[in-house]
């Protein structure tokens, strides 16, 4: 239904006002006999004067005089005498009577009308001699009313009731005259649904019929009297204000229901009529009396319409008919009761899938998830049929739009038979400003629908049934349905759930992509931070290193130096005969010992400043080869037992791109510490790739004890080590993590759950195509991020 404030409604409503100021009007008498309702200083010759001019209205009024059951007869020959004799009010009513029937079902009234407004002809016009008989009996029971009720009804005139009640329904014939086919087809849907007329009116034509009676009583220029009884009929009692002619709408508002109620010609309201104990309690009225006068409407009408010389139909025709139209509203009010009673059901069968639908829905972990359970309502709702779901992400947090669509086949059993993800670009900003299929129609989102089909392996003829639904769409993320449903009044109120659900689902999931992405930048932070403190570390112990190897060097050449001439000194006493084991023991150990603490500036210099890796191919099976003989021979060398070392290469292993002596010396120290370590008898070295991100895995496991679980935390700190005091410097792991980190690579330590430690260098930088080619020296993947 359109609004008021609509401008297309507001220019109908106002064409069809101008029109109705161009209906033909009744005769100049009956204008004047109906000004006199509200004079009361009518001149009862200037009446008499003007009836007297129309010599039709003259004979008509006499012979209305001889038909009237007042005994006149043929006495009353003149139109003053039949003034005098039934006084102006009955004369007037009499003659109203006459005029206004000519003017409501007059034979000839199509003559003088214009042309319709909607092009329909006569033939689609509403029952206009029905209409007459429900005016008439209106009529009658207001002015009966009015008789029965003097006593409460002080100041009202039992003949203005009557012209008020017999003028009511003035409006339907303005509109029947302008626009019959809106009116006509107004009126069948009225009865059809059992609900008041004015309101359909209003949906159809933009206007109701009290409104045109208004309009078209005051062309005519009526008293205000009659205006409202035409403007306000039908309205409840408590929407009236407290205006001077209340008593006189509720006075017709009654007699229209009592009318209705026993179906004395066709009004068009197809609402029930209001009960008499309603009614009477409503506009302040005795019940009793407005039953009697309900049970001798009939009778009244006949009387008066013979009394008038209108029809001469018996009150027992008039009952059949009112009896048929009473069947007839019978019927139509079972269709009626039958349809609203399968409208609730198919309304609880709605509401139980919907709170179904709810608890699919609440259990949904994605737009996708949303979607299935909008499949599985729609099933519940429209019946079985095959449904294409397709969902879109959210945007990364760059704010760069994802293309990736997720599109699901259903079919008639609820079975996803076919999941495939399309790739579908997001229109150019200028053309929509919207995600795709935000617009049905729109040449992307036919695009987008195309292409979903495609994917499935839909051809033409079995995509051409779907039709698109879009449920949720906005940055965050889309979802739509295709579907082959036919939503109705009723069954739409879904659509609005599906809505909610499908656009919380794409909220959440964008909510969770940001949560993800937050939690993985604060990661990345927490990372870098403990990377800036552990460089600032380096720098430190780089200043420290620089002013120890400054300060220490010169000592450590001396004490090297003076040791290496003792040892030639006692070797030359040695060679003369003199016994110098004792001194010689003892410049070996001062040589020695300058020989550690070199070593030991020269470990903390590697740390703080390594050297740059020259980066080459390396065959993995012959460089695994060559460290572990370099090991076995060093222990060997120092005298030890080598523990059994078994070497494990998974997989052709492509050329590696590292530095191979400084990668080496990383290799050898991990084999070293797992030789050494407590109660270790067995050593593997296992070489693999992994085939979910082509990183290159190189580990080192013994059988030990394992390292504790307190010393993993420091493993790879330099000057850290659990070694017997003299045993070790602590710079093992600490250079052996600093040279897998400039091949941009991870040291990680753990305790194997059967026992023993396991070492793993983690490489993602290591094949050709990571080392970049514009830079010769062939630089670590971590210079060249850096």
């Amino acid at each position: 239904m359109k609004h008021a404030h609509d401008p297309t409604r507001a220019r109908r409503i106002e064409m069809i006002l101008r029109e109705i100021d161009t209906l033909p009007t009744p005769s100049p008498i009956a204008l004047r006999l109906l000004s006199v309702a509200s004079d009361e200083d009518a001149d009862v010759g200037e009446v008499v004067a003007l009836i007297q001019s129309d010599p039709g209205v003259t004979a008509r009024l006499l012979g209305l005089c001889r038909r009237s059951t007042t005994g006149l007869g043929s006495t009353v020959t003149t139109v003053e005498r039949a003034v005098l004799m039934l006084g102006l009010e009955a004369v007037r009513a009499m003659l109203l009577g006459v005029e206004l029937r000519e003017f409501i079902a007059g034979p000839a009234r199509e003559a003088h009308e214009p042309r319709s407004l909607d092009g329909s002809d006569r033939a689609e016009c509403i029952d206009r001699v029905g209409l007459w008989r429900h005016s008439l009996a209106v009529a009658c029971a207001a002015e009966r009313i009015v008789q029965v009720h003097s006593d409460r009804f002080d100041g009202l005139k039992a003949d203005e009731a009557f012209v008020c009640g017999l003028l009511h329904d003035v409006g339907k014939i303005a509109l029947d005259v302008l626009l019959p086919r809106s009116l006509a087809k107004a009126v069948a849907l009225a009865e059809r649904r059992c609900e008041p007329l004015t309101g359909i009116e209003k949906t159809l034509i933009g206007i109701d019929h009290p409104t045109a009676g208004k309009r078209l009583a005051e062309r005519w220029g009526l008293p205000e009297l009659i205006r409202d009884a035409i403007w306000l009929h039908g309205r409840p009692a408590k929407s009236l204000p407290d205006l001077p002619h209340k008593r006189m709408v509720g006075v017709v508002t009654a007699a229209n229901e009592l009318a209705r109620l026993m179906h004395v010609g066709e009004s068009g309201n197809g609402a029930p009529p209001c009960p008499i104990a309603r009614l009477a309690a409503e506009w302040s009225l005795d019940a009793d009396k407005l039953e009697q006068i309900a049970v001798s409407l009939h009778e009244r009408v006949c009387e008066r319409s013979d009394r008038l010389g209108i029809e001469q139909t018996p009150t027992t025709e008039l009952l059949v008919a009112s009896l048929g139209a009473a069947n007839r509203t019978l019927v139509g009010l079972n269709e009626a009761h039958r349809k609203r009673t399968d409208r609730l059901r198919l309304v609880e069968c709605v509401l139980a899938a919907l709170r179904q639908f709810w608890d699919d829905a609440a259990d949904a972990a994605d737009p996708i998830d949303s979607l299935r359970a909008v499949a599985a309502c729609g099933r519940s709702i429209f019946g079985v049929a095959p449904v294409v779901l397709a969902a879109r992400g959210g945007i990364s947090p760059d704010r760069t739009e994802e293309t990736i669509w997720t599109a699901a086949l259903i079919d008639d059993h609820g079975r996803v038979r076919r999941t495939v993800a399309v790739e579908q670009a997001p229109p150019t900003p200028g053309e929509t400003g919207e995600p795709v299929a935000a617009k049905p129609g729109d040449p992307a989102s036919a695009a987008l629908h195309a292409a979903i089909f495609e994917a499935l392996g839909l051809d033409e003829r079995e995509s051409s049934q779907f039709k698109p639904m879009t449920l949720a769409s906005s940055d965050a993320g889309a979802a739509m349905i295709l579907h082959t449903w036919r939503p109705d009044r009723e069954r739409g109120v879904a659509l609005a759930a599906w809505r909610a659900a499908c656009a919380g689902a794409v909220q959440r999931a964008r909510s969770e992509s940001l949560a993800e992405g937050l939690a993985e930048l604060n990661a990345d932070l927490v990372a870098a931070r403990e990377r800036a403190t552990e460089v600032e570390s380096y720098a430190r112990l780089g200043e420290l290193t620089a002013g120890a190897a400054h300060e220490m060097n010169n000592p450590l050449a001396v004490i090297s130096g003076r040791a290496q001439l003792l040892r030639d000194a006692i070797e030359q006493e040695a060679a003369a005969g003199a016994d110098t084991d004792a001194k010689r023991a003892a410049v070996e150990q001062i040589i020695e010992s300058a020989k550690s603490l070199a070593d030991l500036v020269a470990g903390l210099h590697f740390i703080v400043s390594p050297p740059t890796p020259k980066v080459g191919p390396v065959d993995m099976t012959d460089f695994i080869s060559r460290t572990v003989k370099r090991v076995r021979q060093a222990r060997t060398a120092e005298g030890t037992t080598a523990s059994p070392i078994t070497v494990r290469i998974r997989g052709p292993v492509p050329p590696v791109h590292v530095d191979e002596s400084l990668f080496s010396v990383a290799v050898e120290e991990l084999l070293r510490n797992a030789l050494e370590a407590p109660d270790s008898s067995h050593v593997e070295l296992r070489v693999q790739t992994d085939d979910s991100d082509d990183r290159l895995m190189i580990s080192v496991l013994d059988d030990g004890r394992g390292i504790p679980p307190e010393a993993l935390a420091h493993a790879t700190d330099p000057f850290f080590s659990r070694r017997d005091a003299g045993r070790g410097t602590g710079f093992g792991l600490a250079k052996t993590r600093r040279i897998v980190e400039l091949h941009g690579g991870r040291l990680s330590l753990k305790r194997r759950p059967e026992g023993g430690t396991e070492a793993r260098i983690t490489l993602e930088r290591w094949r050709a195509e990571h080392i970049t080619r514009d830079d010769p020296a062939g630089d670590s993947p971590a210079q060249q991020a850096a």
